[in-house]
């Protein structure tokens, strides 16, 4: 799709985001740098076929998304709560800064009704209400279960600003109504680390050991798929199925069971992330990306 060969420059590819059918973003990693354990993230953006870098950030940023509001952006995250910015001629770095929180560290950034919404370890949670302004959304809920024990979150979605769901460590799983947040009866004691609320009407969260659950409100099960014990990473909704992924692979839910993806030809060696919209779904390796618009996978690189 591109005579850009992120290959020969020996880029790795650490997520994207797709924003439109013909535009979406990367968060590339140099394997040198990484070996002399230099943060770092080199973010790329494909604009109808072409490659354009925006910037090198001295700070890793590990998940992305695209949000609408206040402005449509694409936003990088990083686990100390850097924040890049970029899109719509407006390219800048900001801080997750709220008064009086000690900000832990961070795991995902996610559009949520719009907005942009982050979550981390220590069960926080934050939502971008304008450029360099988050508001804490975790309130009082108890950042630690119990002395010597980890806990936090690894993902965030939601059905609206008032049907939220984090999911993360040890299986735990949280809902907020828009006032404040609940557990729920979790049916899993697995590291959790995608949640996806889906087109369905279920909420979905995967993770360690090939676990998949999904649930409404406070009641959840497993989904016993027996396909694989791989640890699963992502979830996306697309076209009206559930897409689950492993380092290695991709597979569909279909009546409670999962099949395996066919590439075709362009069956990509490695996988990781998954992002869809305006009617494209992308897979995002270590070393691939491919592309689905419903019908056919391309190789992007």
């Amino acid at each position: 799709m591109t005579d850009f060969d992120f290959k020969q420059i020996g880029y790795r590819f650490r997520g994207g985001a797709v924003r439109y059918n013909d535009l979406g973003y990367v968060l590339c990693i140099d394997p040198g740098l990484a070996s002399e354990k230099l943060p770092h993230t080199a973010f790329y953006a494909l604009d109808e076929g072409d490659w354009c870098m925006f910037d090198i950030g001295r700070w890793n940023a590990h998940s992305i998304c695209v949000a609408q509001l206040p402005k449509e952006q694409a936003l990088a995250l990083g686990e100390h709560g850097t924040v890049r910015v970029m899109g719509n001629a407006d390219d800048y770095d900001e801080e997750i800064v709220c008064p009086g929180v000690t900000l832990s560290t961070m795991r995902e950034i996610r559009n949520i009704g719009g907005f942009a919404y982050v979550c981390g370890m220590d069960r926080q949670v934050f939502k971008r209400t304008s450029p360099g302004c988050w508001l804490a959304l975790h309130g009082d809920m108890p950042s630690q279960a119990a002395q010597d024990l980890v806990f936090g979150f690894e993902s965030i979605h939601g059905f609206s600003e008032a049907d939220l769901t984090a999911v993360g460590w040890h299986g735990e799983i949280w809902h907020f109504d828009g006032a404040a947040w609940t557990s729920c009866r979790s049916p899993t004691t697995a590291h959790l680390t995608k949640v996806c609320c889906a087109g369905d009407g279920w909420v979905y969260a995967c993770g360690m050991g090939g676990t998949l659950v999904r649930g409404k409100a406070h009641h959840w099960e497993t989904l016993d798929h027996g396909v694989t014990e791989l640890d699963f990473f992502d979830l996306e909704w697309f076209n009206g199925i559930l897409y689950v992924s492993t380092l290695h692979a991709v597979y569909k839910l279909r009546d409670r069971q999962l099949e395996l993806v066919d590439f075709g030809d362009v069956f990509p060696a490695s996988c990781h992330t998954l992002s869809s919209a305006d009617g494209v779904l992308w897979s995002v390796g270590e070393t691939d990306i491919v592309a689905f618009d419903g019908e056919t996978w391309v190789r992007v690189v």
